[in-house]
């Protein structure tokens, strides 16, 4: 059985400042890469879990 890909732990840079993120995989697209993260995001007075793809120059070493 093939070993899952490692998620890692990450700094995504987005509307609400720098927040903890979790990289899920990256691919190369043209000259650069981009990849999707599990991040939190507000909703209704909490928040909750939102996935989405965002290129690299978003995303700082954990």
């Amino acid at each position: 059985m093939a070993e899952p890909p490692q998620a890692k732990h990450c700094w995504y840079l987005g509307p609400y400042g720098r927040q903890a993120a979790l990289l899920v995989r990256w691919r190369q697209v043209g000259g650069g890469y981009d990849g999707p993260i599990l991040v939190p995001v507000p909703d209704d007075g909490g928040w909750t879990l939102a996935e989405m793809w965002v290129e690299s120059n978003m995303l700082k070493p954990a």
